[in-house]
């Protein structure tokens, strides 16, 4: 069985448009496009109040628009929207949980998952033997599980990080190059081949203030924020030997804190980082060298 159809009605009108844009329908005014543009009651014109805003469209084929109109300096409303969304409250790194790698490809690529955009981890076409590639292992291992510890506090991290062989840096097992803004791990110290005994042996010597081998990462990156950016004169300045009284100041946080300005700034970031207690003096040091925030 079939339903019945009701023929579709269309309803015909004469449409007019005058010169000053007004249109008609039959000889009636539906709309004034000149009139709505020019309409001002104080917040400018062809601003309307949103509960006057006219209907739309008015007519068909309606080429006249709508928009969002701010009445105050824009400045402020983009403030007040920012505010509105949270646009301006600080953003955390959600940086993914470590796990020890077992090879140099997959360490690397932690690395670059943590926003770390240059990463070099070994040296591709050096043949390695059992020792060196132990070392270079628990090199990039204890990098990771720094730098992602710093990540997911938020603290920036150096865009270069290398793990390579150093021989111009025998004594470091690692260092931050201001120059080339990129730290670099030096896995031809004896430090990477059992990372966790140095550690221990460097505390119980009060060399250092590192208690666990991420803590010498952890260091680096003090000196990497501490000394980024900064003007030549600036980077001198950091190297510049303690005087004896801040030398005093410095063995109270490890004997390398009392080598240089530098050297106390990193130590004592160590310390803040890990939430240790720092003396005021220290502090006092850390603030006039300039030592980052946290």
């Amino acid at each position: 069985m079939q339903g019945g159809k009701t023929p579709p009605t269309v309803e015909v009108f004469n449409f007019a448009v005058a010169d000053d844009n007004s249109y008609f329908a039959d000889g009636i005014a539906v709309h004034n496009c000149d009139r709505y543009a020019s309409h001002d009651e104080g917040l400018g014109r062809g601003v309307y109040p949103v509960r006057d805003v006219p209907s739309y469209p008015q007519h068909p084929h309606e080429r006249c628009t709508l928009a969002p109109a701010p009445v105050a300096d824009p400045r402020e409303v983009v403030a007040a929207l920012r505010s509105q969304f949270g646009l301006d409250e600080p953003t955390t790194t959600v940086a993914a949980a470590f796990v020890p790698a077992t090879d140099i490809a997959e360490a690397e690529a932690f690395a670059r998952s943590l926003g770390v955009p240059d990463v070099i981890y070994g040296e591709p076409r050096r043949r390695l033997d059992a020792v060196a590639k132990n070392a270079l292992l628990n090199a990039a291992n204890v990098t990771n599980e720094a730098l992602s510890e710093l990540a997911a506090r938020g603290i920036p991290l150096p865009p270069n990080v290398r793990i390579l062989r150093d021989p111009y840096n025998m004594n470091a097992m690692a260092h931050y190059q201001p120059s080339k803004d990129t730290m670099t791990v030096n896995t031809l110290h004896r430090f990477w081949r059992r990372p966790e005994v140095a550690t221990e042996e460097l505390r119980a010597a009060s060399w250092l203030v590192a208690e666990k081998p991420a803590d010498v990462i952890v260091h680096e990156v003090g000196h990497y924020l501490h000394l980024t950016g900064q003007p030549t004169s600036a980077i001198d300045a950091a190297r510049t030997v303690l005087t004896p009284a801040e030398a005093e100041v410095g063995i109270g946080v490890s004997r390398y804190a009392a080598t240089n300005q530098s050297e106390l700034v990193a130590e004592v970031f160590v310390q803040r980082f890990r939430g240790r207690p720092v003396s005021d003096d220290a502090m006092t040091l850390y603030r006039r060298f300039g030592g980052p925030d946290l």
